[in-house]
């Protein structure tokens, strides 16, 4: 069974991320991407990564 994880880096130049695009960011992820969690949040920069693979995710047929 092949795995991998995929990490998605949101960076600003020279600005900070507010706190309203973090918790917009935030509350996108958490409704949109499944299995997706954030694993590092600086001033500049929000690091997202897979827990899953999608393999995992997969429903069984009937």
């Amino acid at each position: 069974m092949v795995s991998y994880s995929l990490k998605i880096k949101i960076r600003t130049s020279g600005e900070n991320i507010t706190s309203l695009q973090r918790n917009l960011i935030k509350d996108l992820v958490r409704r949109k991407l499944v299995g997706v969690e954030t694993i590092s949040d600086s001033e500049n920069e929000i690091v997202l990564q897979t827990l899953v693979s999608y393999p995992e995710l997969r429903l069984k047929t009937l």
